[in-house]
């Protein structure tokens, strides 16, 4: 990740409309990757892919809110107007990936083995903010009228689908 930003930084081929435009890519699909392993789970989907996401479902998460970073540190750079008001003056589609963003942080600082073994049950209720996260995403991108947002909204109910499942219409044992 660092040589790529590196790299990035030092060639004369950096246009940040451009990367802004990569890195949200890449965001969205590491967020619809690391949610794909609870969502195969609640539909009792097992399998060798299955349980190799699952392996690997923390460092996605981790990945997809580095890459948020990285998406949102290339808008800014070429914005103009980083003011103290930029929130205030932000178009729509900016606000919501904002507060996704921000949603985003403590689920990042969260992603690690101790803050599981002290939070407990806490850690598990905060990292369903995830859930509002799939949809200030895909606000962001309608707001932006991108067409792939129908694939984020089709991953986003199912997401929801089966949660609702399995939080309310599913009988507690």
């Amino acid at each position: 990740y660092a040589v790529l930003i590196l790299t990035l930084l030092l060639t004369n081929h950096f246009i940040p409309q451009q990367y802004t435009k990569y890195f949200g890519i890449l965001s969205l699909f590491m967020l619809l990757v690391a949610l794909t392993p609870g969502t195969l789970r609640r539909f009792h989907v097992n399998g060798k892919f299955a349980n190799l996401l699952m392996i690997y479902r923390r460092n996605f998460g981790i990945f997809t809110y580095l890459f948020v970073v990285t998406h949102e540190l290339t808008y800014l750079s070429g914005s103009l107007n980083l003011g103290p008001d930029l929130f205030l003056k932000a178009p729509t589609f900016v606000k919501f990936g904002m507060v996704a963003s921000f949603l985003l942080l403590p689920l990042f600082l969260t992603s690690n083995d101790y803050a599981v073994r002290v939070l407990k049950q806490w850690w598990k209720r905060l990292h369903k903010l995830v859930y509002l996260v799939i949809v200030l995403v895909y606000l962001h991108l309608l707001f932006q009228k991108r067409l792939l947002a129908i694939v984020p909204l089709i991953w986003m109910l199912m997401n929801l689908l089966a949660v609702a499942y399995n939080d309310f219409f599913r009988k507690k044992d």
